[in-house]
């Protein structure tokens, strides 16, 4: 029990990542699927690094008038809640959550939609 006590008394939990804890993983068509099929689900982030995820407010939102707004609009677009521990919550990352964003990837490719997420977790 004391040393229990001791532990609770200096325990300091990891910080949270800097960054979002939500964002829009957006499908990028056939090249995507093709993309998901040969590789195997993997939490690192450099698997898409030529399709940055978008998040809300960015410049390039579907509502923004450009020529592929329309077909955006037709694109059926799926809600994600992950809730979690501090796996979750991207304990021990250094830039960004890692596991929700990279298995919204995985969905939106596999689905061929786009993925709207948002990541809930406790951190320790």
């Amino acid at each position: 029990i004391a040393q229990s006590m001791y532990l609770l008394s200096v325990y300091v939990p990891m910080p949270a990542p800097p960054g979002d804890t939500f964002g829009l993983e957006r499908w990028h068509g056939a090249a995507a699927a093709a993309a998901a099929a040969q590789r195997s689900l993997s939490p690192l982030p450099h698997d898409h690094a030529d399709a940055p995820a978008h998040r809300p407010g960015q410049s390039g939102d579907s509502s923004s008038a450009s020529g592929t707004a329309s077909a955006r609009a037709l694109r059926q677009r799926r809600n994600v809640l992950i809730i979690g521990d501090s796996l979750v919550v991207g304990i021990g990352c250094k830039d960004m959550l890692v596991l929700p964003q990279s298995l919204c990837r995985q969905i939106s490719d596999l689905l061929q939609v786009d993925i709207s997420w948002r990541a809930v977790g406790v951190n320790g």
